[in-house]
């Protein structure tokens, strides 16, 4: 589970609640949001995400997301 608040960004394992990464975003012109990730796993990157699907609201419910080393993944609202 990832948590987006004032641009701080953290992920924590659904199970157990530990912190698995933390770091910054901003959100950039035309819907794009740049994550800068500090993983307990992984070297230091770099994610940048494009917002769609908007929601009620104008809130968006999903960002489609490549990471600096080519991963695609996509980061859903939780409902």
């Amino acid at each position: 589970m990832s948590s987006f608040r004032g641009g701080a960004f953290e992920t924590r394992a659904a199970d157990t609640g530990e912190v698995l990464a933390t770091g910054s975003y901003q959100e950039q012109p035309g819907g794009m949001v740049s994550i800068s990730v500090q993983s307990r796993v992984r070297e230091p990157q770099t994610v940048n995400c494009l917002k769609v699907g908007a929601a009620s609201g104008g809130r968006f419910n999903q960002m489609n997301c490549t990471s600096s080393a080519g991963q695609n993944f996509v980061l859903t609202r939780a409902s």
